[in-house]
Formats: C-alpha cells, sequence, structure tokens
C-alpha cells in the first residue's frame, strides 16, 4: 500500500523515495547541462568584470584583507604589473598564515605577513573566448568563486559566480522576478 507523501516531509509526492539532496553545486550543475547550448553562444567576454581590484605579492595580509572587505569580495587576483602571478583568498590567509596562541590576536601577523606567502600559485584561469558554459564547469569543478581572465599572461577580467548566475538567470527568462523560485518561499 502507498501512502501519499506530502512536500513538507521533504520527498516528491506520490513517489515511494525521498527526494534526493542535491548541493548548490550540483544545482548549478544540473541547469548549465540543461542551458549548455544557450551558455556555448555567451562567450567570457562578455560576462568578465572588467574593473579589476588587485594586490601585489609584496603587500601585507592585513592590507589584502582590508581590500576585500571593502570592496566585497572574498578572494583578489595578485598582480606583478599587469601580469596574473596568483589568487589569494580570504580563507588562504586564515589557514596559512602564522598564528599566534592567542584566539584574540589571531590577526596580529597579519601586518607582517605578505601576500606572496599564503597565495594560490598560477591558479586556474580562461580566455575571452572562452565559452561561459566552460568557463563556469571550470569554477564548479575546482570550487572557485572567482575565475581570472587571461590573455598573454596579462590579467584583463575576472568571472565571477554572481556574473554566471546573472547569465543564467537572464538565460531561464528571470523565473526569480515572479516569485516562482525556491529561494523567496523559504
Amino acid at each position: 500500500m502507498n501512502a501519499t507523501l506530502h512536500p513538507s516531509d521533504g520527498k516528491i509526492p506520490g513517489a515511494p523515495f525521498p527526494e534526493p539532496q542535491v548541493s548548490d553545486n550540483e544545482a548549478v550543475a544540473r541547469i548549465l547541462q540543461t542551458q549548455r547550448q544557450d551558455l556555448g553562444s555567451v562567450l567570457v567576454r562578455d560576462q568578465m568584470e572588467r574593473e579589476l581590484l588587485t594586490v601585489s605579492p609584496t603587500e601585507s595580509c592585513e592590507r589584502a584583507l582590508a581590500l576585500m572587505e571593502a570592496a566585497g569580495v572574498d578572494s583578489l587576483p595578485v598582480t606583478e604589473g599587469a601580469r596574473l602571478v596568483g589568487m589569494v583568498s580570504e580563507l588562504d590567509i586564515r589557514r596559512r598564515a602564522p598564528q599566534t596562541e592567542s584566539h584574540a590576536s589571531a590577526s596580529a601577523l597579519f601586518p607582517y605577513v605578505r601576500v606572496m606567502g599564503v597565495m594560490t600559485y598560477a591558479p586556474p584561469t580562461c580566455g575571452c573566448a572562452t565559452d561561459l558554459a566552460e568557463a563556469a564547469a571550470l569554477m564548479l569543478d575546482k570550487g572557485l568563486t572567482a575565475l581570472p581572465v587571461v590573455e598573454s599572461e596579462r590579467l584583463v577580467g575576472m568571472l565571477t559566480t554572481r556574473s554566471v548566475l546573472a547569465t543564467l538567470r537572464g538565460l531561464l527568462g528571470n523565473a526569480g522576478k515572479n516569485g516562482s523560485n525556491r529561494a523567496e518561499r523559504r
């Protein structure tokens, strides 16, 4: 005998099995898969951010964190001139910078630690002519929130999760504007 299951149970109505749990990355990957043809016609150059905030490898971690906080971002490209040499994130700094024994003064050494000591060298990149679907798949696979766009070793832009999601929203017909998406119902 099959009992009727209700959405509030976290199960699909009428289905004998619970609805599988899907991570955000898996959900975006599924959308990308179904929208790949439309996304394939969009190039990174059309969606990348061109106004860039960068940090040098010799800057202090304290300065890098202040720049990230002021800009509302979680990572920055590290450049020498216009050449990309790495990426640094808040997480990189907090995990890799030397710490004091006291949690209250855990960031006390940040003014003395240089970005070059905690940054990720040779990060994944893409070019301006890369298909957005390919770049988004790389971001998902590597767990990136920002992907540097490079031409001839020169940083020319950043592709962010926000810009990819904005493009998806446009392709999906602005579903969120009519209140029909799951996030607004919660």
